[in-house]
């Protein structure tokens, strides 16, 4: 069609899970829910609509995985443990 000059209308798709509000309202609702899991809970801090600096995020992050908080009461009991590599409590900065 555009070899003759004939005008064409392409219609591109993008899906909903591009959509960062999309998103943080299903993580709002999940949570909502008790759905209090990492996905839900890390995925709501990624979507950028929360402010977090990078640097505690990606600290909260790797803390979280590496000590399997992924449930509510884990989430919301004090974070006390430390990881193998950590000398000294990680915690005092979150």
């Amino acid at each position: 069609m555009r070899d003759n000059n004939i005008p064409i209308f392409i219609d591109e798709k993008s899906g909903l899970d591009n959509n960062k509000f999309l998103q943080y309202m299903r993580y709002i609702s999940e949570l909502s829910m008790g759905k209090f899991n990492y996905n839900n809970i890390i995925g709501l801090i990624k979507t950028g609509i929360l402010i977090f600096r990078k640097k505690i995020f990606s600290k909260i992050e790797n803390y979280t995985l590496a000590l399997g908080i992924n449930t509510y009461t884990k989430w919301n009991s004090e974070w006390e443990r430390r990881t193998k590599k950590e000398k000294r409590d990680v915690t005092a900065a979150l």
